[in-house]
C-alpha cells in the first residue's frame, strides 16, 4: 500500500512538472491501473568488504566524494589486525582518488563495485592516513570468508557542501 501511494504521488508530482492541472493530473493517475512491482528484499546493512565499513562526504555539486573514512572495523580482520580503525581516511582506492568517484554506494557504482559485497580472494589496496598521523601509508587488504549476519559493517553517505 505504501508503495502504491507513493507510485501515485510521484505520478502526480511528474504531470504537475509537465504542465498538467493538478483536477486532470488526479482524474488521470485514479483512471490508470495499479502497476505491479517485483519483490524487494531490503537488507538492514549493506555488507562492506574487507573487514570494513564506510561513511563518505558527498559534494552536491558534483556529487563526487569529498571525504571517505572507515566507519567500522571487524574484530580478527585482515583490517583489524594491520591496525585501520574507525575515523581513518581514505584517500585512493587501487590508485584512484577518492575525489573521483560519484558519492553512491548503490549496486553498480563505482563505489560499490570496489568496495561493497567483494568475492573472498578480492584484493583492494587503499591508501589510508590514520587519525592523528602525519604521513599516509599503503595497505593491501584481501576479502576473506565471512558470516554476513554477524558483520557489522555499515554504509553511509554524508551530505556536506
Amino acid at each position: 500500500m505504501l508503495i502504491r501511494g507513493i507510485c501515485f504521488l510521484a505520478a502526480l508530482s511528474g504531470m504537475a512538472a509537465l504542465g498538467a492541472d493538478s483536477s486532470t493530473s488526479i482524474r488521470a493517475a485514479a483512471a490508470t491501473k495499479p502497476v505491479a512491482l517485483s519483490p524487494v528484499e531490503i537488507s538492514d546493512k549493506p555488507v562492506g568488504s574487507f573487514g570494513l565499513g564506510f561513511k563518505a562526504t558527498v559534494n552536491f555539486f558534483g556529487h563526487k566524494v569529498l571525504d571517505l573514512k572507515i566507519d567500522a572495523v571487524y574484530p580478527d580482520s585482515e583490517a583489524d589486525r594491520i591496525g585501520l580503525v574507525p575515523l581513518t581516511q581514505i584517500l585512493s582506492i587501487d590508485g584512484k582518488d577518492v575525489g573521483e568517484f560519484t558519492a553512491t554506494f548503490v549496486k553498480g557504482s563505482e563505489l560499490n563495485k570496489e568496495l561493497m559485497n567483494r568475492k573472498v580472494g578480492d584484493k583492494i589496496t587503499l591508501e589510508v592516513l590514520l587519525p592523528g598521523a602525519r604521513a599516509s601509508r599503503f595497505v593491501t587488504l584481501t576479502e576473506a570468508p565471512r558470516e554476513v549476519s554477524s558483520h557489522p559493517h555499515s554504509v553511509a553517505a554524508v551530505f556536506g557542501r
